[in-house]
């Protein structure tokens, strides 16, 4: 994924109204091995992290991040997922390695993080697809805030950047 924005401002450069663009492109390698989150002022970070790709891969490792709409449901069962906050994007990896070389999973992180502090906008990020060489997130968030994607390293950075009143 190139670390061009996922947004285009719609206002002037002193307000943050932004409309969500899709996003789809290459990322580091075909195995996430972490995620991340962490606030800082006025923003909200979620990093997906790759470890080193497989000696075989189904084909390039991509990822997309588009706009997610209900009902938010799980990849392979269908159950619902209740998620939380104003706002939702679905960050989805293809061609992803699930097990490493010795048939062990290759992310073994959290599968949910939820946010609690009102302060903050991010208020869930949830796994809803772990099969067939695909891993399927859904991010929830409150208020009118901008959404960042960048490469840094070996990682895929989400940024939630506050808007007024969020």
């Amino acid at each position: 994924m190139s670390p061009t924005p996922l947004t285009t401002p719609t206002a002037s450069a002193s307000a943050t109204a932004c409309v969500s663009m899709p996003q789809t492109g290459i990322v580091p390698s075909d195995r996430l091995t972490a995620i991340e989150v962490s606030g800082l002022p006025g923003r909200d970070i979620v990093r997906f992290e790759f470890g080193t790709g497989s000696l075989t891969p189904a084909g390039p490792p991509t990822g997309s991040l588009d706009v997610a709409s209900p009902p938010f449901t799980e990849g392979a069962s269908g159950l619902p997922i209740d998620l939380e906050g104003e706002h939702a994007l679905q960050v989805v990896f293809k061609n992803m390695s699930i097990m490493n070389d010795v048939g062990q999973p290759t992310f073994t992180g959290e599968r949910q993080v939820q946010v609690t502090d009102a302060s903050r906008s991010l208020r869930q990020v949830i796994i809803f697809d772990e099969s067939e060489g695909q891993i399927g997130w859904y991010v929830g968030y409150d208020g009118s805030s901008c959404v960042i994607l960048s490469r840094e390293g070996n990682a895929i950075v989400l940024a939630i950047e506050f808007g007024p009143g969020s």
